[in-house]
Order: C-alpha cells, then structure tokens, then sequence
C-alpha cells in the first residue's frame, strides 16, 4: 500500500511568496492519491513559540484549507521528523504502507530527514522535488520572522 505525506502546507511558509507552480503541482498529487484511496498524512509544524509563524496559536500555522480537505489525517510535530512523538508510524502500520511519497515544501532539512528516517524502516520512498526552489535555511527563517 502507498501512502502520502505531505509536509509543511501551512498558511505562513505558503505566504511568503508565489508558489502557484509547485502548488498546482502538489494538488495532482493529492487527486491521484485520493483517487487511488491511498492515506494521504498532512503533517503541521506546531510551534510554541509565541514569536513564530509557526506558533500554534497564530492563524498563519493553519493548514491552506484547499489542501487540507485532501487529508486523511492531519498529525501535528513539534520536531523536524514526522515520526518523533506523533502518530504517523501507527497510521503507516494500520494501512500496512511499505510506499511513501512525499510531498510539500523543503525546508532545508524535513524532506531530507523524513527520506533517512523512513530508509531505516525499509519502506520504499519517493521524493518529489517538482521544480520547486528550495528554501536554504537562512531564508527559511527570515520567512519565519526568526531573523
């Protein structure tokens, strides 16, 4: 079984400039999983941190809503790993998924991370870049209003 996760779709890292492109991109995606009836996992950064974008209260951490009436499940993580302190390992095992895709928005490092994370798991992976600009970390987190 496949399975699709989805990174980061969140009103303050959409905002920060036009991504109509790679948004357009993203929504086939998700009409061919939903299609498929394959579990497609948005996951949401949750910050604390009141200053932050990010921060969970804030209307700019909310997912786009035109995406996330896509979503199967919608897991929220406080690290840049899908897996650490959230339910998506148990979602993959429920559906019995030895295929993820992901898809979202690189953030220097989350689409990375979750790539070695599920290589450890032996589950088959692909990672779609979809001609979008990566974000270096330094502008990452002026988006972010951390510098």
């Amino acid at each position: 079984m496949k399975a699709l996760l989805v990174l980061d779709m969140q009103k303050g890292i959409l905002e920060c400039k036009d991504f109509s492109v790679e948004k357009a991109l993203i929504v086939n995606v998700l009409k061919r999983f939903k299609a498929e009836n394959a579990p497609i996992i948005f996951l949401k950064h949750r910050d604390d941190n009141p200053e932050s974008t990010l921060y969970f209260e804030a209307a700019s951490s909310e997912l786009v809503e035109e995406y996330a009436e896509f979503a199967d499940y919608v897991v929220e993580k406080t690290t840049p790993s899908a897996f650490k302190g959230t339910s998506v390992e148990e979602v993959l095992t429920k559906h019995k998924v030895n295929h993820v895709v992901i898809v979202g928005f690189n953030t220097e490092f989350c689409c990375l991370l979750q790539v070695s994370l599920l290589l450890k798991k032996a589950i088959k992976l692909r990672s779609l870049k979809m001609r979008q600009e990566l974000l270096t970390m330094k502008k990452y987190m002026k988006c972010l209003g951390l510098i």
